[in-house]
């Protein structure tokens, strides 16, 4: 009601799951509807929606853009030159995105932090703002007196970590877009069953995805990738070269798309 009685002519959503009453009343009013990353019930309402985590259609609706050719990269990753290719992996990045609430970043950490010690591979880790167990992590690292670790917490620049990093082990959301606009070959644990849908994460990309987080599987899958990839250069580099071809040079793209839905007033 408070958006209706400010008049808008364009409402942009940025919300997982829209309901019918978060789009229904604002076409009711005849304003212009757009909802980003959205498969909830109030896509059917809206005028665009913008799927760029999912690279195949999920619903069969024309109003639909799907995949990473409308993927946005924040504004950091604009003018930063993608990495060459290391002959050697002399450091990783463990990242989880901004919550991490299964801790994976500890978990991951502790799969690989003896493999890496022997084979003098630095770790970076960068925690999200919303991580509660970054203390307990903290503890962790000095009471095992782990070394060759950089640990950063609520980070604006992200992308100076991954450009300082070889490899990396992330989350299945757009940082795994991040990566590969950088040429970082990347391990991807989806956190929850909704990102095992992001299929962008897939060897074609240069991506290697092992499902979803499974505290029996996880581990083993994990070390198998991750070794793989640090002793395996051939195989490294064939990643890096799929990630080459990737393009993010989208915004024009959606900028475009949005430009021709507000035209329509004209």
């Amino acid at each position: 009601k408070n958006i209706i009685r400010q008049k808008p002519d364009l409402v942009i959503n940025d919300i997982l799951n829209t309901s019918k009453s978060d789009v229904y009343p604002l076409k009711q009013n005849n304003i212009k509807v757009i909802n980003f990353e959205d498969l909830g019930k109030g896509i059917k309402y809206a005028d665009l929606v913008i799927n760029e985590l999912y690279e195949n259609p999920i619903l069969k609706y024309n109003n639909i853009v799907w995949g990473h050719k409308y993927a946005l990269l924040r504004e950091e990753f604009f003018n930063i030159k993608p990495k060459n290719f290391p002959k050697k992996v002399k450091s990783v990045l463990i990242t989880f995105g901004g919550t991490d609430n299964k801790s994976i970043t500890r978990k991951t950490l502790e799969h690989i932090y003896d493999y890496c010690n022997v084979a003098n591979i630095f770790i970076n880790i960068v925690t999200g703002p919303g991580y509660r167990k970054y203390s307990e992590l903290q503890n962790m690292i000095l009471k095992k007196n782990m070394k060759n670790i950089s640990l950063t917490h609520s980070t604006n620049v992200i992308s100076k970590y991954m450009l300082k990093s070889d490899i990396a082990i992330c989350s299945n959301g757009r940082t795994v877009h991040e990566l590969a606009h950088l040429n970082i070959p990347s391990i991807v644990i989806s956190q929850h069953t909704r990102e095992l849908t992001h299929n962008f994460s897939n060897p074609k990309n240069g991506v290697i995805s092992i499902g979803k987080y499974d505290k029996t599987k996880t581990k083993k899958l994990l070390f198998k990738s991750f070794t793989n990839l640090v002793q395996k250069k051939d195989f490294r580099l064939k990643l890096y070269r799929k990630l080459q071809k990737i393009k993010f040079n989208n915004r024009k793209r959606v900028v475009k798309l949005i430009s021709n839905l507000c035209n329509e007033y004209q």
